[in-house]
């Protein structure tokens, strides 16, 4: 009699605890974007996306081993074209003013960042709504902030060494098609001014549309939010009255001259810099050339 008690209380007690244990785990909802990734890549061999701001190129082959991801994204920005090429081994980038073309080893795209986030410390946080969609959410702690940005293509810290740079983030994750659909990432060591700081990296894709297979975000908002002393609002706050200020004529050539970063700017001055990429056209299959991704042609 007194086993039989011992065992019906030891169920009373493992019964509520196995019921608390999540029903997904970090690793498995990494596994499912995989998963989701290379279905929806299995017939696509190149993409075309153009935005307001330009155009990226990508080109991939899932049969290989390892698959193969190309990338070329060509930007304008303040009137001059930006490109930069991703061959596979290389990210070769230009400098539009000396000419010069630079190549560092990297490791970039979709199934770049997913092998990141394995190798990372990577704990689930349950599900959260986001935008009225369910989402599994992935928590890491001192995340390497340059992996994770430029695996997404969301490098918008300015004028910052990210490879220096760590990150508490959280990843939210659509519970039905696996996309990526919010990412806020707290960083301690962000330096300005010769002085390190506390500042947030969010970013958001919204209004997904599915073009031959793939999902593709239409808008993605990314907004960085800087730790500011009282003194340097102050600051702030007096210069953006003088440009306020600014003659007509003077401020049509900073304009000018500035293009959309005087907006950027502008924002900056009160810590906070948002940037936003619409989609206007995806093309899958169109047939691209793969000199386009040839860093030597830059």
């Amino acid at each position: 009699m007194k086993r039989l008690y011992l065992t019906a209380f030891s169920l009373l007690v493992l019964i509520p605890l196995l019921s608390m244990q999540p029903d997904m785990t970090a690793n498995q909802v990494i596994d499912n974007m995989i998963e989701s990734y290379k279905q929806q890549m299995q017939a696509v061999d190149d993409i075309t996306i153009k935005t307001k701001a330009g155009v990226t190129y990508q080109m991939v082959d899932m049969e290989a081993d390892p698959p193969v991801y190309l990338m070329r994204s060509e930007q304008k920005v303040n009137g001059m074209k930006i490109i930069s090429v991703y061959d596979g081994e290389y990210y070769w980038t230009k400098n539009v003013s000396t000419g010069n073309v630079r190549k560092e080893k990297s490791d970039t795209g979709p199934l770049s960042f997913y092998r990141n986030l394995k190798e990372m410390t990577a704990e689930y946080g349950g599900t959260q709504q986001v935008d009225g969609h369910k989402c599994h959410v992935i928590m890491l702690d001192d995340a390497d902030l340059d992996k994770l940005s430029r695996s997404t293509n969301t490098s918008v810290m300015p004028g910052q060494k990210q490879d220096e740079m760590r990150a508490d983030a959280r990843l939210f994750v659509d519970a039905e098609n696996w996309v990526l659909r919010k990412m806020v990432m707290d960083i301690t060591n962000y330096e300005m001014q010769d002085k390190e700081r506390e500042a947030r990296m969010v970013v958001e894709n919204t209004n997904f549309r599915e073009v031959d297979g793939v999902m593709v975000a239409w808008k993605t908002i990314s907004t960085v939010t800087i730790e500011m002393s009282e003194e340097e609002k102050a600051r702030a706050e007096k210069m953006k009255k003088q440009m306020e200020n600014m003659p007509q004529e003077q401020r049509e050539m900073a304009e000018q001259h500035m293009g959309s970063n005087m907006e950027m700017a502008t924002d900056m001055m009160d810590g906070e810099m948002k940037m936003l990429r619409e989609v206007v056209e995806v093309k899958v299959n169109s047939g691209l050339e793969e000199h386009l991704f040839d860093g030597k042609t830059l």
